[in-house]
């Protein structure tokens, strides 16, 4: 163990306190719930939850984090995985390929559950449909039957308020936690042992897309494949029927491993309504059931051409700083010549100005015929927008007008009336250095703080600490004058407040050199609370200070 008493002339806390984020507003849940249902080992996409979230007072919100955890027999090695998704394509779960896939969770042993943060996946005020679907655990891990019936955990928020830390359960939204007494799918799922695959392939046809309107004579259709029960595909066939012809089944030859991508040139396309099938078969002989398919329009004629008069551009605000930060949300509505909505037309933004960001959330248009885009600015000025459908320009060039502001995102800035410093964040919030070590493991000297009035301050939400810079040492004191160690043992801090134990001299002499000591940054024990505790370091192996180095500032370290 480390133990070492650490020499530094002063610490100044710029604050005493923490400033949570209020997390007043509370969350409303749709619980639609998945149906019963029996898995088998190596099975993926089994629906375990179906749920939407809206905040109650009818504004829209960012999902950052959730947790997820099973009520049923199933422990985590029963699970391959738990994944996330949010609806897209079709209203109803479809998964690999269809749904906007949020993430996998990750295993919290010591909290028995899956956790997802960092995802700042916009909710609409109309509320945003989540899907929970699990991959169940191979041959060898399922040694008897057991049940699933997954929840969110009860709201527990023990850490920085409104913001999700390990260890903290529930909904966290950016205004908004939930849900008090917790999510639980009202059904229940069963994993059987099995020693048989009998579970068939799932193929998708990711392009075209349900009532997508093809405008050539050839079209690539593209998609993916996977098997269920841990075989592989062993083969794969494509059928193309309409009203005038049934077609035939033909095989696809154009694949990647195991079929897991796969292409098919349709070639000689005529005008008329197309249904597409797909159907895969694994080497035991499993084969798919075969869906209603893909059904898509080839008209080529003008009426698939997108009209540069009818299609609109909008914005909103069309007012906003400029402060790398504050989104405008812009929607751009494609309609052909006959002033109908376009879908499968992928749309492209640009401003007049270098200084703007422009991220498209959504470029390829559905069936609503809308792609929509999130601009930011760093300069003040009017800035002039133009969408493009391919090569047609949209007549509507809406303008945004970047007011000036005293700071950026990525600024230090405090006000006039106290010492306390800030780290200015691209989500908009503040972020306070608690003591001047932890300011001087990120920055050298006081010269690029920016002092912005009260009122300027006041308007910008906190959001918690800033946490020693990855890559640093750290030891817990008393509050103190002289402070006392309060924990003798040396933690090395990784990207997002995770505390590493360096459980020897040598560890720390050759990670950090043979001056490791006058490398510790004290860390009062009223602040210990804003990190996690990570795996200890034995060995320098367990301990990356390169990749920890490389983490250059206060946004990358909490995730944005």
């Amino acid at each position: 163990m480390v133990s070492k008493r650490i020499s530094i002339f002063l610490i100044i806390l710029f604050v005493f306190a923490l400033l949570p984020v209020s997390a007043a507003e509370t969350i409303t849940v749709t619980n639609t719930g998945a149906p019963v249902a029996i898995f088998y080992p190596s099975e993926f996409d089994k629906l375990v939850m179906d749920f939407t979230v809206a905040r109650a007072d009818g504004s829209a919100d960012v999902l950052n984090a959730l947790t997820l955890q099973n009520d049923g027999t199933a422990r985590g090695w029963d699970f391959g995985k738990v994944v996330v998704w949010t609806d897209a394509g079709a209203s109803g779960f479809q998964g690999m390929a269809v749904d906007e896939k949020l993430g996998e969770a990750t295993r919290y042993e010591t909290g028995g559950y899956w956790y997802l943060s960092g995802l700042q996946k916009a909710v609409p005020a109309s509320g945003l449909r989540i899907f929970v679907s699990i991959e169940t655990g191979t041959k060898g891990a399922i040694v008897a039957n057991k049940s699933v019936q997954m929840k969110v955990p009860l709201l527990i928020d023990g850490g920085t308020v409104g913001r999700f830390d390990l260890g903290d359960s529930g909904l966290f939204l950016a205004g908004a936690t939930g849900v008090a007494d917790g999510i639980i799918n009202p059904y229940i799922q069963t994993i059987w042992v099995s020693n048989y695959d009998t579970s068939a392939p799932k193929t998708v046809i990711t392009s075209p897309s349900a009532g997508t309107i093809i405008t050539t004579s050839s079209f690539k259709i593209i998609g993916v494949a996977r098997d269920q029960g841990g075989s592989t595909l062993a083969s794969l066939q494509i059928l193309i029927s309409s009203g005038s012809s049934a077609g035939s089944w033909v095989d696809v030859t154009n694949t990647g491993t195991n079929y897991s991508d796969w292409e098919y040139n349709w070639t000689n396309i005529t005008d008329g309504t197309y249904t597409i099938k797909t159907q895969g078969a694994d080497w035991l002989g499993n084969a798919e059931t075969i869906g209603q398919g893909t059904i898509v329009t080839v008209d080529q004629t003008a009426t698939v051409s997108a009209s540069a008069a009818a299609s609109t551009v909008s914005v909103t605000p069309a007012i906003l700083p400029a402060d790398g930060a504050t989104r405008a949300f812009v929607t751009v509505l494609v309609k052909n010549l006959a002033g109908n909505a376009l879908s499968g037309k992928t749309v492209s933004l640009t401003s007049d100005r270098s200084t703007d960001n422009i991220r498209a959330t959504k470029e390829l248009t559905g069936a609503d015929g809308l792609a929509t885009f999130e601009v930011t600015g760093t300069a003040a000025g009017v800035s002039t927008l133009t969408a493009k459908v391919g090569v047609v320009t949209l007549d509507q060039k809406p303008t945004l007008t970047f007011t000036a502001v005293s700071f950026h995102a990525g600024d230090l800035i405090k006000g006039t009336a106290s010492t306390a410093v800030y780290y200015y964040a691209s989500d908009g919030r503040r972020y306070i250095f608690p003591t001047a070590a932890i300011y001087s493991s990120w920055f050298t000297g006081f010269s690029s703080i920016k002092t912005i009035s009260d009122a300027d301050l006041a308007a910008v939400p906190t959001s918690g600490n800033v946490t020693v810079r990855p890559g640093k040492l750290v030891q817990v004191v008393s509050m103190d004058t002289p402070w006392r160690v309060m924990d003798p043992k040396v933690y090395a801090v990784s990207r997002g407040g995770i505390l590493h134990w360096v459980k020897t001299a040598d560890a720390a002499s050759t990670i950090f050199g043979t001056d490791w000591e006058k490398k510790i940054v004290a860390v009062p024990e009223v602040f210990a609370t804003n990190y996690n505790y990570g795996a200890d370091i034995n060995l320098a192996v367990d301990y990356n200070l390169a990749a920890e180095q490389a983490i250059a500032t206060i946004d990358q370290d909490k995730g944005f």
